[in-house]
């Protein structure tokens, strides 16, 4: 008798691996597919991607193991049908309630070592009902193989009308993955894209803070595609939502600075510092003013600041360094 419960729990705890693999496997699939679509596919992306879903392979296996009796007698012995439906509800129960998918904000280097600053977000309604149909598609020619009649049908529905429901629940509202998509489309300078995103954050804010951020990344797209009156009133409907946000004056300073308004380039840029004084680009739009006032003492000091808080930003790198080529004078 305990031989045969040692080769059932065997049996089980195989059975547990196998299903956490195929989900893991199916998992990072996608995820590839999606950051080579972004093209930000790297082997260091493919790390932390693989990180990622091996994590959450393990975090499976070891809360079934602990909220799940191994049953006394193993029912079948581990065939591919039994592993497909385990492994199909495991992701429809993953899909619905853990945020799994990484949205790769920056990816810098120091020393040669990658630095991710992610964020977790679940993911959407299409690519959920997707995921899903990767195993659907070979469970419905297994259980019309394995099953006839009514009980096919059963199964077969019941299969198709999950994939609806979970993508049902993932269809609510995802402001979080909006506002991280825009950021990401921002470091990776697609300015088209990152409007888009923000345009659907802001449908799905809920909150006068969450529209103020949207508002201020539709403004910040906007004005890198040069439409400046455009960024202007997204900026200042950014404020009108949330006053104490600083990072739109940030832009609305940028803003006035290209229209050639600097005293309200200065008053914005000087309202950002006192809201947000340790937000680099509050640093970056003052240097902005103080450039285009001659004044290039100050320009460089507030450039020199704002790089200290944001070492990595590429933007402020590259005119920091223009700056000094313009000015040797500055060379430390």
């Amino acid at each position: 008798m305990t031989n045969e419960k040692s080769g059932n729990s065997n049996s089980y705890i195989y059975s547990v691996i196998i299903e956490a693999s195929i989900v893991f496997l199916i998992l990072s699939l996608f995820l590839l597919i999606e950051f080579h679509l972004r093209n930000l596919l790297t082997v260091s992306v493919i790390k932390e991607i693989t990180k990622t879903t091996l994590l959450l392979s393990i975090s499976y296996i070891f809360v079934k193991f602990i909220t799940t009796v191994v049953p006394q007698r193993v029912k079948n012995s581990g065939s591919l049908y039994d592993y497909l439906v385990d492994a199909f509800f495991s992701l429809a129960l993953i899909l619905t309630t853990a945020p799994v998918r990484p949205i790769l904000q920056k990816v810098y280097f120091e020393e040669n070592k990658p630095i991710f600053d992610q964020a977790l977000v679940k993911f959407d309604a299409l690519t959920s009902s997707l995921i899903l149909s990767v195993l659907a598609i070979p469970l419905m020619i297994l259980i019309i193989i394995k099953h006839k009649g009514l009980a096919r049908n059963f199964y077969i529905f019941g299969m198709i009308f999950l994939i609806l429901i979970v993508g049902f629940l993932n269809n609510k509202p995802n402001y979080d993955a909006r506002i991280y998509e825009s950021r990401a489309d921002w470091i990776t300078r697609n300015w088209e894209r990152q409007g888009t995103d923000a345009q659907k954050a802001l449908k799905d804010a809920e909150t006068d803070s969450e529209k103020a951020v949207a508002y201020y990344w539709l403004g910040v797209s906007e004005n890198r595609k040069g439409n400046t009156e455009k960024a202007i009133e997204y900026q200042l409907k950014a404020i009108e939502h949330d006053p104490n946000y600083g990072a739109p004056f940030s832009s609305l300073s940028l803003s006035y600075l290209h229209l050639g308004d600097l005293e309200k380039a200065r008053i914005n840029a000087e309202k950002c510092v006192e809201l947000d004084p340790d937000y680099a680009w509050c640093y970056y739009a003052l240097s902005g003013y103080y450039e285009y006032s001659n004044e290039k003492q100050d320009a460089y000091e507030h450039l020199k600041k704002a790089l200290q808080l944001d070492p990595n930003a590429e933007d402020l790198q590259n005119t920091y360094e223009e700056f000094i080529k313009n000015n040797p004078q500055f060379i430390e």
